[in-house]
């Protein structure tokens, strides 16, 4: 069965998936995110904010405090843009495997309106993580901006459904529990190989 969320990549130069070497550490963080997946038939709240916390912090309190930082200059205004992509592009540049920050920087690409260089990011994240609902967002926002309503509607299919839709957001539940185990054994084969 194909993944749920799995689209054409629109990075046609991107032939395979990208996926980040499977350390002790980033198998736990799996572990721990697919938890969190798995609460997502309770309610938003308090897990919306954990995802965001587990995300931030995968990479350990500096790495957290540093895109928590770039994190709150996109909301504070184009004025702070500038800084909030050093501080991705730098974070990329230290942790190519952490995703989060290529989360958050496709997002602020997309508000800058950069919307092909964004759906790139963003791609990269959705190979490893294709419920990363945030990363979904940007990529709505992305076709939208490109005035591309097919594949606008197709990235909306893919979003977290709310709460009041209680039997799509199940399905959508159990497909990307099903996406992230199927990831996780991929993973698990690559480190194999010794990749």
């Amino acid at each position: 069965q194909d993944e749920f969320f799995s689209l054409d990549h629109d990075d046609s130069s991107s032939s395979e998936p990208y996926y980040p070497p499977l350390t002790g550490h980033e198998l736990e963080s799996r572990k721990s995110e697919i938890l969190l997946i798995a609460k997502l038939n309770h309610g938003d709240t308090p897990t919306i904010a954990d995802f965001k916390k587990h995300w931030f912090s995968e990479r350990g309190s500096n790495f957290e405090a540093l895109l928590t930082h770039a994190d709150h200059n996109i909301g504070r205004g184009m004025e702070h843009w500038e800084e909030a992509q050093g501080i991705f592009e730098d974070l990329i540049r230290q942790d190519p495997t952490f995703l989060e920050p290529k989360a958050r920087y496709a997002k602020l690409l997309c508000l800058q309106g950069n919307f092909d260089e964004s759906c790139k990011w963003a791609q990269q994240v959705l190979d490893s993580k294709p419920w990363h609902f945030v990363t979904l967002e940007t990529m709505v926002a992305n076709h939208t901006g490109k005035g591309n309503t097919i594949m606008t509607e197709l990235w909306m299919a893919r979003r977290l459904p709310t709460m009041k839709r209680k039997d799509e957001r199940r399905l959508w539940v159990d497909r990307a529990l099903e996406d992230a185990g199927v990831i996780l054994t991929r993973m698990e084969a690559l480190k194999g190989q010794g990749k």
